[in-house]
């Protein structure tokens, strides 16, 4: 049984509209730093049959960097694009060949690639960049494919998203990402985890919360609904 489409949800671009960059930033709702974050959200992307792009990015805002309410940093479908604008997740089902699409294990992928990535473009110190894509190629392979070619605002299923990141006081974040299908086929209602990595030398930091979806020459309805995302020190 898949994720009924919510009353309600945010609609962050809209199928056969290109060249879009929607930013939705929230206030800051827990003070002081967080250590520990628990996430979920549901997401659903499609209507555009042949090209479609891009995908959606959330960041969990350094709001030491970007305040704790108000516009936050720029970002796109693989999180944030500034440098210092705090943990990204990424929902793409791009592959656009830029270097946040380069997958880390070596799987299969095409412009029709799913994938999760999380990056991390850290102002220092230490001054670096992290990027880590997975490929979901096991799961399209399944019959799973983020991107539905046909969306019904009223009836078409959510999938779910949700994740855990959890901060080492002395540097460094263990960060878990699943995906619950509720596409109509062999991989509805399964659990997957989609990535499993450790973000180097991230301290914890205060944050709030920032979602985005992004079009550029092919596009795509990007919803996002039921956001749930609590931080803990």
């Amino acid at each position: 049984m898949g994720r009924p489409a919510p009353v309600t949800y945010y609609r962050l671009t809209q199928s056969g509209v290109g060249s879009t960059n929607n930013i939705i930033a929230f206030d800051l709702t827990s003070p002081g730093k967080a250590s520990h974050v628990v996430g979920s959200f549901d997401f659903r992307i499609g209507g555009t049959l042949g090209c479609h792009a891009d995908g959606i990015g959330l960041v969990l805002i350094d709001t030491s960097n970007f305040g704790t309410t108000g516009n936050g940093p720029s970002i796109a479908e693989e999180g944030s694009t500034n440098r210092g604008g705090g943990l990204g997740i990424g929902l793409d089902d791009y592959n656009n060949g830029n270097p946040y699409d380069t997958t880390s294990i070596g799987l299969p992928n095409s412009t029709d690639g799913d994938e999760v990535s999380v990056n991390l473009l850290n102002i220092g110190p230490p001054r670096f960049d992290f990027v880590y894509a997975v490929d979901l190629y096991t799961l399209t392979n399944s019959g799973y494919n983020m991107h539905q070619d046909f969306l019904d605002d009223g009836t078409t299923p959510f999938d779910h998203c949700d994740f855990t990141v959890d901060i080492d006081p002395n540097g460094g974040a263990a960060v878990s990402v699943y995906i619950t299908s509720s596409q109509q086929d062999s991989t509805s209602g399964q659990r997957f985890k989609a990535l499993s990595v450790v973000v180097p030398a991230l301290l914890p930091y205060e944050m709030r919360v920032g979602f985005a979806g992004r079009t550029g020459g092919c596009d795509d309805t990007h919803d996002i609904a039921n956001v749930n995302i609590s931080f803990a020190p």
